[in-house]
């Protein structure tokens, strides 16, 4: 397989090499005009032109971005996050006839190795906690719910959070036995 991709590979940077390389013809039609070509035009005289060899240059290389500084084993009870927020759904959203959602939060500076995250819907722990911020939900019942992302240490004290209040509509199973049959012909 990686024999195979090797061989299309180096293939594909030939062609594409002899297609940079191919020829450039200059000729002058009968108002005077200078016309480039990369095909010699048929019963015409045409001069090759010859290119100068292509500049190519090479980016600088990539330095890495600067991570949050992590504080050392007796600094984490100094730590603090600046910010917990809940992205989707937004504040006040309602969530319409669908039976499985997310919800994505964010965190600066970026959550400690001994810190999880956990989702609290209605101040209950909706699952277990985790190291992701995104969090898949089903089967919310129909209502008003306050949505709660916490960070909390490995003892399970809160660090910081974010609540916000979403809306749930769903359509009722009852509506569609109240509804009439259609009639039949």
């Amino acid at each position: 397989m990686r024999i195979r991709n090797g061989l299309i590979i180096t293939l594909v940077a030939l062609l594409s090499s002899s297609i940079f390389a191919a020829q450039i013809y200059k000729t002058t039609d009968k108002n005077g005009n200078v016309i480039f070509t990369d095909s010699p035009p048929e019963g015409q005289q045409a001069e090759t032109v010859k290119l100068k060899p292509m500049t190519t240059i090479s980016p600088p290389p990539a330095k890495p971005l600067p991570s949050a500084p992590q504080p050392k084993e007796g600094d984490a009870e100094k730590f603090s996050y600046n910010s917990v927020q809940i992205l989707t759904p937004e504040p006040g959203e309602t969530i319409r006839n669908t039976p499985v959602f997310e919800v994505i939060a964010a965190v600066d500076p970026d959550m400690l190795p001994k810190h999880s995250a956990i989702l609290l819907i209605d101040g209950k722990p909706y699952g277990k906690r985790q190291k992701s911020l995104q969090f898949v939900l089903s089967e919310v019942d129909r209502g008003t719910h306050t949505l709660e992302v916490q960070i909390v240490d490995d003892s399970g004290k809160k660090q910081a959070g974010d609540s916000i209040e979403v809306y749930v509509h769903r359509t009722s199973q009852n509506n569609n036995a109240a509804r009439p049959s259609a009639p039949s012909n």
